[in-house]
């Protein structure tokens, strides 16, 4: 193997010029491939199938004005009573929320598009 190796050393210091030659030009021909077939970058992700996926497109059809972005809030009853008895408190921390800068929507878990199931000690 080491003759096989030195033998492959002499040869490519013999030729040092081709093979520097060589390089140069896979380097040029792959840099004009990248130029010529260069696509946009993009952050959308998408993966089928999967439970996160799932999600998001639903996010998306409920609330296509929050772009793919979302965050939650989860209210918790400390005292095991039903959520729907806080619901001024929690519409006031949620108008809050609305106002906070890049927030576009902060919905009420107890308005129509999120209704909040009978009696509930969590809500999000």
């Amino acid at each position: 193997m080491s003759s096989s190796l030195y033998r492959l050393g002499l040869r490519m210091a013999s030729l040092r010029w081709k093979i520097v030659g060589a390089w140069l030009a896979l380097l040029v021909i792959v840099g004009a491939l990248a130029i010529g077939l260069a696509g946009t970058f993009s952050t959308d992700i998408e993966i089928p199938g999967t439970e996160g996926q799932e999600g998001i497109d639903a996010l998306a059809n409920r609330f296509p004005e929050m772009g793919g972005t979302a965050g939650q809030i989860v209210f918790v009853t400390e005292d095991g009573s039903p959520v729907d008895e806080h619901q001024d408190e929690i519409d006031a921390l949620m108008t809050e929320v609305g106002e906070v800068e890049h927030v576009s929507v902060a919905p009420s878990p107890f308005d129509d598009l999120s209704p909040v199931p009978a009696p509930r000690t969590t809500a999000r």
